[in-house]
């Protein structure tokens, strides 16, 4: 996706404020590279990411078919520890999806404070593709009731 979104510079959102050089370095030095600030709406594939190679891969993982392939080829690509860590942020959004508080998913994966607000974040606020992945796997979200109101 190329970013075609309207541009805004980093200081203060103004149009025509200081120049943002890569890295978001603002200044003189700067001035003579214009990079906009792009923000993407959620579901949006980032840029940062959006690469040939990456495509290449993404296509390899979706030509697997059964999970004893995914294991052969991830066996391949990641090591032991990446898989793990993979698959526990899964968990980690399974169970938040669910309405299970940090403490029981903490209990339930080992996961740290750290890791499961992370997930948590992208959960909320990331490009949606926890929520795509659970809901395709069947997982339905805990409807929290509004807390009961005593009379009295």
């Amino acid at each position: 996706m190329t970013a075609e979104a309207p541009a805004e510079r980093r200081e203060g959102g103004r149009a025509g404020a200081e120049k943002v050089a890569p890295g978001g370095r603002v200044g003189p030095l700067a001035s003579r590279i214009e990079v906009p600030v792009v923000t993407t709406p959620r579901g949006v594939v980032n840029p940062k990411l959006k690469d040939p190679l990456v495509d290449r891969f993404f296509q390899a993982v979706l030509s697997l078919r059964t999970p004893e392939e995914c294991y052969r080829f991830f066996e391949d690509v990641c090591t032991v520890a990446e898989i793990k860590a993979m698959a526990q942020r899964l968990e980690i959004a399974r169970l938040l999806f669910q309405g299970h508080t940090y403490d029981d998913v903490a209990r339930r994966t080992g996961a740290s404070s750290a890791t499961i607000s992370r997930v948590r974040r992208f959960l909320e606020y990331g490009a949606d593709g926890y929520r795509l992945v659970l809901e395709r796997l069947g997982v339905r979200p805990r409807r929290v009731a509004p807390p009961s109101r005593s009379r009295g």
